[in-house]
């Protein structure tokens, strides 16, 4: 074998280091590295993505916050990376919150009123030191959160819905 890799092992090699648990993993934090896998990058693109969505449509207070919210995603990823989870785990929480509430101020309760009821039920599951009766009946307080507020967004897009028939 030549000393030199071919792209597709160089490839391969870094998804096994992305994707490795470590041996000693207790239950939690294997969730959170299989949760990460996938979702810390998919999130961190999602977070650039904003930043133009944003721009395009004017509101520039957000698409600069997801400038800083891409930099702590990175930031998160390499801690990740580093398996420094017990910050890792508390900055991305911390992101989505921080994240949704700006989106609530400047757009409206439609544009991310359901991302905090999202946030608090991840955060409850993959932080599992709860006793269960705490963890299920926090789920079920955020689950009731999150239908109300997608009743919320139902409603107000009923009413755009209605203006526009109203305009035509």
């Amino acid at each position: 074998m030549s000393a030199i890799s071919s792209p597709k092992q160089r490839a391969y090699s870094l998804w096994e280091r992305w994707s490795a648990v470590p041996e000693d993993a207790t239950p939690t934090i294997r969730r959170f590295y299989s949760f990460s896998v996938l979702g810390l990058p998919t999130t961190w693109f999602i977070h650039l993505f904003y930043i133009f969505l944003f721009a395009a449509w004017g509101v520039w207070p957000l698409a600069i916050a997801n400038i800083f919210s891409v930099f702590l995603w990175s930031l998160i990823l390499l801690l990740r990376r580093k398996r420094n989870l017990a910050l890792a785990m508390p900055l991305g929480i911390f992101e989505i919150l921080a994240h949704a509430t700006l989106v609530i101020v400047f757009l409206g309760w439609g544009f991310g009123g359901q991302y905090l009821a999202i946030a608090f039920f991840v955060a409850i599951v993959l932080i599992s030191f709860y006793p269960p009766r705490v963890t299920v009946t926090l789920s079920v307080f955020i689950a009731l959160l999150f239908i109300d507020a997608l009743n919320e967004t139902e409603r107000q897009v009923l009413d755009t819905l209605q203006q526009w028939d109203d305009l035509f």
